[in-house]
């Protein structure tokens, strides 16, 4: 079993990964520089004559230097570009996968989408968005550069053989890998090495003609030297795509038994990962992806995606190797897998749980848990865009009736499009547990990302009169209005400045909060202990100041990971002062985190003991 999940030590590693990644790939661009101005030089040497005895031409030596630069160079940035703008999406179109829409009647396809939503929940992330690969072979991948593009691409393989245990297992694997920094390393690679490819095209170009003889050259020469130039180019663009894909599988190897460890964090369940891997194993057609495009992918797959042998060329550990860290009492022994008679005892499986006959032998409580109490109503709006942001306002219009009633007729004015669905839920939304709110938005980010961009500025507005509309604050409104500007804010196109960087005041201001609007019977004192431990000296202010809290949350949002974990470890200090952590504060610590982009398994705040709150309704 791994140790608890350490996110900022995660992303302090994997920022080193990326550190090394670059150094590695700035001595294959030398390498190929190198080679590229020893072949020109030559050329030119032979050029001008055979017996000439000036070999060196600094001048020819620098343009070809920097010709060959602004090929690799220009290739890999614009490759960078384009899959940054795109996200995830980009590396899961570019392989053949397609969507699933969240409200789906396709038994196999919701069962897929209440996994995901289970894991993204277990481990503190955003529900990504999911596409399906249409591939026989067992696999999955993670891809994107943050949490907020992030896609889980599954092929039909993995959907109609895995059992929920095993499924679970594999979309937790993609998580972890999403957790650690894995997913965002591996968009950097698939850049990277876009623009070795520009070396070799530019001598498949020559080889190809489009550099013309004249009659009135030395033909048979001026034809040769030609044809070795683009010989040699195609050769050296290929050696250096090679060495590059060599550095990119060795990085992909020795990430994939960590993320196994932390897939095991979120199940609880060993077996279930381990199982998955014995059914490829056991599997004729295995990992295979057999699309064109594939081997760009291969790094981000679950299993080995391509054809193949060889511990050099292999982008993940052997197969036994990582069963048997999961299940040491494997034997070597692979099951047979028949596709048919496995395909009906998933079936049967799936079917049996949406009646509510069979649960998995391993269940995740507190996701578990946290989406049982969410009302069957509300549960089934967060599955489409309008829904989705009916219900983000109906939770802002409060418990107070007459509060609900003037604040639907905000809604009618502000965004008349909500207001009927807004309306008809009003009630349910009135009855959602404090603890349980965190959960119902997290489920309603894949459905918040499509809403159309004519409509999030009215409905950011209506959320912000919403908020005001009482004449004060409560935390969880204003958490919550941060976490949808997060998401919805860049669909818009305005560019946030740079916040600047955090400072010991910006801790304090979140802390504060955290304090004044806990359980705490001397909150002042409260914040003075835990800011202590920091070595921080606190005055506590009257009130919150909650344009400060913004600017202070704006700050640590771009903040450094060791920042980010101080302002994390300090809350937990603070609400846990007591001895006892209430589930309210718990959720308002994670909705701290969520705000300035920071993951909170929930098995790591399980480790705080709890109070149970005194009442919820259901």
């Amino acid at each position: 079993m791994a140790a608890a999940v350490d996110f900022f030590a995660l992303e302090e590693d994997a920022r080193r990964q990326s550190r090394k990644l670059v150094v590695l790939f700035a001595l294959a661009v030398l390498a190929v520089v190198a080679a590229v101005d020893f072949v020109v030089l030559l050329v030119f040497h032979w050029a001008e004559s055979p017996r000439s005895s000036g070999f060196w031409h600094p001048v020819t030596a620098a343009i070809t230097s920097a010709v060959t630069l602004a090929i690799v160079l220009g290739g890999s940035i614009r490759e960078t570009r384009r899959l940054r703008a795109q996200g995830g999406a980009a590396v899961a179109e570019m392989v053949g996968a397609v969507p699933v829409p969240r409200a789906t009647d396709d038994l196999r396809l919701k069962r897929l989408w209440n996994v995901v939503e289970e894991m993204a929940i277990a481990s503190g992330l955003p529900v990504p968005r999911v596409y399906r690969l249409p591939e026989a072979g067992i696999n999955a991948f993670a891809a994107g550069y943050t949490p907020e593009d992030a896609v889980i691409a599954v092929t039909d393989g993995a959907i109609d053989l895995l059992k929920r245990d095993e499924l679970q297992g594999v979309i937790a694997h993609e998580f972890a890998h999403i957790l650690n920094g894995d997913m965002r390393l591996k968009m950097h690679l698939m850049g990277l090495l876009a623009g070795l490819t520009g070396v070799s095209d530019l001598g498949i170009w020559i080889l190809s003609g489009r550099i013309r003889v004249r009659a009135r050259d030395r033909e048979a020469q001026a034809l040769g030297l030609s044809l070795f130039l683009g010989f040699a180019l195609f050769l050296i663009g290929t050696v250096g795509l090679v060495a590059a894909d060599l550095i990119k599988r060795a990085i992909s190897r020795q990430r994939e038994f960590l993320a196994d460890a932390y897939a095991v964090e979120f199940t609880r369940n060993p077996l279930g990962l381990a199982n998955a891997l014995k059914v490829i194993g056991g599997y004729a057609r295995g990992s295979r992806i057999h699309h064109p495009a594939a081997h760009r992918a291969s790094h981000f797959f679950f299993s080995h995606a391509l054809g193949g042998s060889g511990r050099l060329w292999a982008t993940h550990p052997p197969l036994e190797a990582r069963i048997r860290r999961l299940d040491p009492q494997f034997t070597g022994k692979l099951p047979r897998i028949a596709p048919e008679v496995r395909a009906n005892e998933v079936h049967t499986e799936a079917v049996m749980m949406l009646a509510g006959a069979a649960s998995p032998q391993f269940q995740l409580e507190e996701a578990r848990l946290r989406t049982a109490r969410l009302l069957p109503i509300l549960r089934a709006r967060v599955l489409h865009p309008e829904g989705a942001q009916a219900v983000m306002l109906a939770l802002l219009l409060g418990r107070d009736r007459n509060a609900r009633r003037q604040g639907l007729r905000t809604v009618h004015e502000l965004a008349p499009k909500l207001f009927r669905e807004t309306l008809e839920i009003a009630d349910a939304a009135a009855r959602v547990p404090p603890e349980a709110r965190l959960a119902l938005v997290e489920l309603a980010v894949p459905a918040l990302r499509a809403v159309p961009r004519e409509d999030i500025a009215p409905f950011l507005r209506a959320v912000q009169a919403l908020i005001r509309a009482d004449g004060r604050v409560e935390p969880f409104e204003f958490l919550l209005q941060r976490i949808l500007l997060r998401y919805l804010a860049p669909r818009l196109g305005t560019r946030r400045p740079h916040p600047g960087k955090p400072t010991d005041a910006d801790l304090l201001t979140v802390w504060a909060m955290l304090a004044r609007f806990g359980r705490h019977a001397d909150p002042d004192r409260a914040l003075r202990d835990a800011a202590q431990a920091f070595g921080i000296r606190a005055t506590p202010p009257e009130a919150v100041d909650w344009r400060a809290l913004h600017a202070a949350l704006d700050r640590l949002e771009y903040a450094p990971p060791n920042t980010k974990r101080r302002l994390i470890e300090g809350a937990a200090r603070l609400v846990r002062v007591d001895g006892q952590v209430n589930t309210e504060e718990l959720e308002l610590v994670r909705a701290v985190a969520e705000a300035i982009g920071v993951p909170m398994p929930l098995k790591l705040t399980a480790k705080l003991p709890r109070s149970e709150p005194s009442s919820a309704a259901d």
